[in-house]
């Protein structure tokens, strides 16, 4: 099985749990007669909008096309680098950080966009980690893993 192949999976299941995550956001925010119903029109329209955004880019998946690695490298290499650079113990704030919080991992949808609708941030930094070490050609090297937080 390729790199390229394995990057797929990842890329391919995480652009499903978006749509999963924007679908109930969605349906829980759709006639909400109670709470804040600003809040749950504002949620209503986030997640339709990452619907569309999602059935307008990804309505296909090849698992042998390299066009997401390689929209993964075009990625700002000051995006990678505040990733490699964060402290472990301020990792979470790195999502708000001016050079990350619009950097789309997948067209029209930004990293700021990707932790609101997962709200895991756990979750987020396990996606990025792995497209960080494919964009990064994985290597035996131990060398490369040194440098992302948590990972020592």
């Amino acid at each position: 099985m390729s790199n390229q192949y394995v990057f797929n999976q990842y890329y391919i299941d995480f652009i499903k749990r978006l749509k999963q995550a924007a679908k109930k956001m969605k349906e829980d925010n759709s006639d909400d007669s109670e709470g804040d119903n600003e809040v749950s029109e504002d949620n209503y329209l986030f997640a339709k909008t990452i619907l569309k955004t999602i059935k307008a880019n990804y309505t296909t998946f090849d698992k042998s096309s390299d066009e997401y690695i390689k929209y993964i490298n075009t990625l700002p290499e000051n995006f990678w680098a505040s990733y490699v650079d964060a402290e472990e113990s301020k990792i979470d704030e790195w999502f708000d950080l001016d050079e990350v919080k619009n950097v789309e991992i997948f067209t029209n949808i930004s990293v700021k966009q990707i932790q609101r609708l997962i709200n895991d941030n756990f979750l987020c930094h396990h996606f990025i980690t792995v497209f960080y070490l494919f964009k990064n050609d994985l290597s035996d090297d131990e060398e490369i893993y040194q440098d992302i937080p948590g990972i020592k």
